[in-house]
């Protein structure tokens, strides 16, 4: 799934001779790593950080952490709650999927030794 959009994207970036390829690579990653997914409604970047990627012109965090362990606190909590929420979207898009597919599905009947 990721070649395929990889792939075109590194293409539409590149120049005519094909040689400057390398130069987009880690845009091109951060750019997937950051999309938000529509299943989980979350990027891989924030299921794994627990936060959205600062980015250069963001503002600085309004979060004051006085021990290191307030940080630890905060985003373990973070990544609870997306990660839930994540598993949750996951479930439902499954549920989704599965209810469209089936839904001009009809279910055959066998007789036993009949030749399928």
């Amino acid at each position: 799934r990721f070649n395929a959009t990889f792939v075109p994207q590194l293409a539409k970036l590149q120049d005519r001779e094909n040689n400057n390829w390398d130069e987009y690579l880690q845009s091109i990653v951060f750019a997937y790593n950051t999309g938000v997914h529509a299943a989980t409604q979350y990027s891989s970047f924030q299921l794994q950080f627990g936060r959205d990627p600062h980015m250069p012109t963001d503002t600085t965090s309004n979060y004051v952490f006085y021990r290191p362990s307030d940080y630890y606190n905060q985003l373990k909590k973070s990544l609870q709650l997306i990660q839930q929420y994540a598993r949750d979207q996951s479930n439902y898009s499954h549920k989704n999927n599965k209810k469209y597919y089936d839904k001009n599905r009809s279910n055959p009947h066998y007789e036993i030794n009949e030749k399928i």
